[in-house]
């Protein structure tokens, strides 16, 4: 939670994300209480979107009674690994589920990918 004293307090990089988000140029033009205020919301949905960086694959071939799971904070790394457990695009035995926060983005079964219809059937 931020709580500064003085405009001074205010660190470089914060200061551009108030320009950025609420077209705020010169913060000394603001109270002090409503730059707090305002850098708090900034912090609480900076908190909320951090669990869309998180990327699981869930995977599973025939011959295994258990499935697997990787976990992975940015989703090119993720497209790699599932790159690498499709054999590169030439076919793979291999079920996998790929999810964003919880929610299936999509999945591979039977040699295809399988993508939800639209972004409600998530």
């Amino acid at each position: 939670m931020y709580n500064f004293v003085t405009h001074r307090d205010i660190p470089k990089d914060l200061r551009i994300a108030l320009r950025d988000l609420e077209g705020i140029d010169n913060v000394e033009d603001y109270s002090i209480a409503r730059i707090n205020h305002l850098l708090n919301e900034y912090l609480k949905e900076q908190e909320s979107l951090s669990s869309l960086k998180s990327y699981d694959i869930e995977y599973q071939y025939p011959e295994e009674t258990k499935s697997r799971t990787a976990h992975f904070n940015n989703l090119e790394d993720a497209f790699v690994f599932m790159d690498r457990l499709t054999n590169y695009g030439k076919g793979s035995c291999v079920t996998l589920v790929l999810t964003q926060a919880g929610k299936p983005v999509r999945g591979y079964q039977n040699m295809k990918w399988i993508y939800p219809q639209n972004l409600y059937d998530r």
